[in-house]
C-alpha cells in the first residue's frame, strides 16, 4: 500500500512539473510575441501619427485630408475645428476650392472659344479629380469632337 502511494505521488510530481513547465513555456512565448510586436509596431508607426500627436497643424490637415472618405471624417473635422478654428476647414478643402476656381476660369475661357481643346481636356481632368465622372466624360467627348486624335 505504501509503495502504491509513493508511486502515485511520484506520478503526481511529474504531472505537476510538466504542467509548470508547459505553463512557463507558454507564458514566455506570449511575452516574447508581445515584446516583438510592440517593438515592431513602434518602429513602423507612420511619421504622420507622431506629427499629429505633437499637434503640428500641417500634419493635422494632411491627416484629415487622407480620411475624407472615411465615415468618421465629419466627426474628426468638427473636433479638430474646435481646436484649430475655422481656418482648418478652409485649409482641408483648399485644394478642392482651387480646382473649383480653375473650373470657373476655364469655363469663362471656353465661352470665348468653345473649341479650345486644351481647355476642354483640363475641364475633364478637373471634374474627374473632383469625382464628377459624368461631367468629366462630357468635356472629354467635346474635346474628342474637336480633335479626333484624343484617346
Amino acid at each position: 500500500m505504501v509503495k502504491k502511494i509513493k508511486t502515485y505521488l511520484s506520478k503526481l510530481k511529474t504531472k505537476t512539473l510538466s504542467f509548470k513547465l508547459y505553463f512557463s513555456i507558454i507564458f514566455f512565448l506570449i511575452l516574447f510575441i508581445f515584446v516583438f510586436l510592440n517593438t515592431y509596431s513602434s518602429q513602423t508607426i507612420s511619421p504622420l501619427y507622431s506629427s499629429v500627436v505633437d499637434e503640428k497643424y500641417e500634419a493635422m490637415i494632411d491627416f484629415i485630408q487622407k480620411i475624407r472618405s472615411a465615415p468618421r471624417f465629419p466627426f474628426f473635422l468638427e473636433i479638430n475645428q474646435k481646436i484649430y478654428g475655422r481656418r482648418l476647414k478652409d485649409d482641408v478643402f483648399a485644394e478642392e476650392s482651387k480646382k473649383k476656381q480653375q473650373i470657373v476660369e476655364l469655363k469663362t475661357v471656353l465661352k470665348k472659344n468653345p473649341k479650345a481643346r486644351d481647355v476642354l481636356l483640363k475641364l475633364s481632368y478637373l471634374y474627374r479629380e473632383l469625382g464628377d465622372k459624368k461631367k468629366a466624360d462630357q468635356y472629354l467627348n467635346k474635346a474628342k469632337a474637336v480633335d479626333p486624335l484624343i484617346k
